[in-house]
């Protein structure tokens, strides 16, 4: 947000913006200059996370107080508002927490915090990684892997191998269809051809059993919620999968599971 073309002229101290912010915008629609309020109360040191337009990831550690950049570049990006940022390249998701990546899946704020121990505890390993500190005493739990560590797409990844090797389906990718709220892949039994579907979810979303198939389409559907965010009652063609089943399947699977589920695995402590 700038105001140096407009009735305000650029402002000085963040005081100035947060007066010329109140004036704009109705105390009902606070919402909108949030972020701005955030990243300017977040302490020298804080530790942050971006990605570029091309999806590679960086992470880093704030280093300057806020400032009102006016100019013309800023202002036509509407990148007014900045804090300085040494920033490290960490490269694909496959090395960055679940619930980070998780927080760019809807529609995000320009800055945000991410409420979740287990990204918070591996990004201030990572960060002692790569300034060359004392590494933390931290190893994450099994559990942690599974619901804030791992991408949406590393859990789907997860939930495949495991109905391949314990539930004996065949996943068919070319029927994947992550673009919808139904169910993300289709899956064949061998033995008698029957199809199935599954839902996968993570984080605080819930399984939405309304838009899957009905117990009429004669169609198994496989749902997974690492904190089972079930409905009370499913219909008798969905089958819940159980996070201690996962986890077991994990531990006795070792060359069974995808690359990065594979990675995260190794790091926990039990």
């Amino acid at each position: 947000m700038n105001w140096s073309e407009g009735e305000h002229p650029a402002p000085r101290v963040f005081d100035e913006w947060r007066e010329y912010a109140e004036e704009i915008w109705p105390r009902q629609r606070t919402w909108r200059f949030w972020p701005v309020i955030w990243m300017h109360d977040a302490e020298p040191g804080s530790l942050v996370w971006t990605r570029d337009l091309a999806g590679i990831y960086y992470f880093g550690q704030i280093v300057g107080p806020w400032r009102y950049a006016d100019a013309p570049l800023n202002r036509e990006l509407d990148l007014t508002s900045l804090r300085d940022v040494r920033f490290h390249r960490i490269g694909s998701e496959g090395d960055v927490p679940g619930a980070v990546v998780r927080s760019y899946s809807n529609r995000g704020r320009a800055f945000q915090h991410v409420s979740d121990a287990g990204a918070a505890w591996y990004s201030a390993y990572l960060f002692a990684e790569k300034a060359g500190r004392a590494l933390p005493e931290w190893r994450p739990s099994l559990m942690q892997v599974i619901d804030s560590l791992l991408g949406p797409f590393d859990v789907q990844d997860l939930i495949a191998a495991y109905l391949q090797v314990e539930r004996g389906y065949i996943a068919l990718p070319a029927r994947q269809v992550d673009t919808t709220l139904a169910y993300e892949y289709v899956l064949r039994h061998p033995s008698n051809g029957h199809l199935a579907v599954a839902q996968v979810k993570t984080g605080a979303q819930a399984v939405e059993t309304d838009t899957l198939p009905t117990a009429d389409e004669d169609l198994r559907c496989f749902i997974f919620s690492p904190r089972h965010n079930y409905p009370a009652v499913l219909p008798p063609n969905v089958v819940p999968l159980d996070v201690e089943d996962i986890a077991a399947f994990v531990r006795n699977n070792p060359n069974a599971l995808p690359p990065v589920v594979q990675r995260w695995a190794v790091r926990v402590a039990d």
